[in-house]
Order: structure tokens, then C-alpha cells, then sequence
């Protein structure tokens, strides 16, 4: 059951999640949510934008970095995608969805303290080239998350290697 994401929540499983994610972060963190008897919370962060003022009813306001940009703010999470990913999640448990700004980890760490979460669910990287460069450079949520956060963070393999293959930065020889 889904809920406007100006509510307030008391105890939650806090999840990462991002357009064209694999089903298998929101599902887990469903699962912990269920096995906990908390509230869903998907939360989106918007790297692009910088949170400006944090309303009284949760909600935030957001400006572009890029200040050439104009454009209305409007919630990531579309009808259809709040649609796809209630989808992944057992009907018992209370979905609240969450619009973010700025560095990823950040972002997911300071609303799991407004929220007080019980756990922070993200997953990995999916792989490819332009990722692994900004990786590189930025580092990954997860990692940043589970150096940088006192609350339990789960970690979803969303492309898993196969043991006898090498990891993404191994050398193939």
C-alpha cells in the first residue's frame, strides 16, 4: 500500500533505489522490511541537484547544480515506476517514497537518521565502462555507506561474477 512520500515514518528499512535497477534490491529490502514489521521507504537521489530546503512535512526542494538548467521540479518517481516497484513488494507491507538530492551515500545516510532506519539496503554497481570510470573517481555508495554509517547496511549483488571468472578490476591474464 503506498503512501504520498510527505508522511512521516517511524521505523523503516531505507532502500536505494534508481531507474532500471534490477528487482533484486527492492525485493530484499522488502523482505527485511517484512521480517522487521517496518515501513518500505524507495528513496531516489538525484545526483544533478542539491537539496535547498527540507519542508515541514519531510518533503525537500531542490535547485539543478547546473544553474544554465531551468526546468520545474518534479518527483522521479512517476506513476509507473511507483506502479513497477509496489510491484516487487508483498501488498502488507507500507511503501513510502522518498525524493533525494546530491551525493548518493550522503543523501541515503542522512535520511536513514531522519528516519531512524532500521538498516540501509543498496545495491551494486551493474558494470560497464562509464560506471566503473565514475566509480573510480567518486567511489561507490555502498562503500562509502558501509565505511562511513554506524547503522547496518545491506549490500545486494546486482551482477554477480562467477567464482573462476576474474572481478571487473583484475587483469584477465
Amino acid at each position: 500500500m503506498p503512501e504520498d512520500s510527505g508522511r512521516p515514518v517511524t521505523s523503516c528499512v531505507l532502500v536505494g533505489v534508481k531507474p532500471n535497477q534490477r528487482e533484486a534490491v527492492v525485493a530484499t529490502a522488502a523482505k527485511l522490511a517484512e521480517l522487521f514489521n517496518v515501513t518500505l521507504v524507495c528513496a531516489h537521489v538525484d545526483e544533478s541537484r542539491i537539496e535547498t530546503r527540507l519542508n515541514a512535512d519531510g518533503t525537500m526542494q531542490s535547485e539543478p547544480l547546473d544553474p544554465d538548467i531551468v526546468e520545474d521540479p518534479t518527483t522521479a518517481f512517476d506513476s509507473q515506476w511507483r506502479e513497477q516497484l509496489t510491484s516487487i513488494v508483498p501488498p502488507s507491507i507500507t511503501v513510502v517514497f522518498r525524493d533525494l538530492a546530491g551525493e548518493t551515500a550522503h543523501a541515503l545516510a542522512e535520511e536513514a537518521e531522519k528516519l531512524g532506519a532500521e538498516v540501509i539496503v543498496v545495491g551494486t554497481r551493474t558494470g560497464g565502462i562509464g560506471t566503473s570510470i565514475q566509480e573510480f573517481f567518486r567511489g561507490s555508495p555502498a562503500v562509502h555507506l558501509a565505511h562511513r554509517q554506524w547503522r547496518p547496511v545491506v549490500v545486494v549483488p546486482v551482477s554477480p561474477s562467477h567464482p573462476d571468472h576474474p572481478l571487473p578490476w583484475e587483469s584477465g591474464t
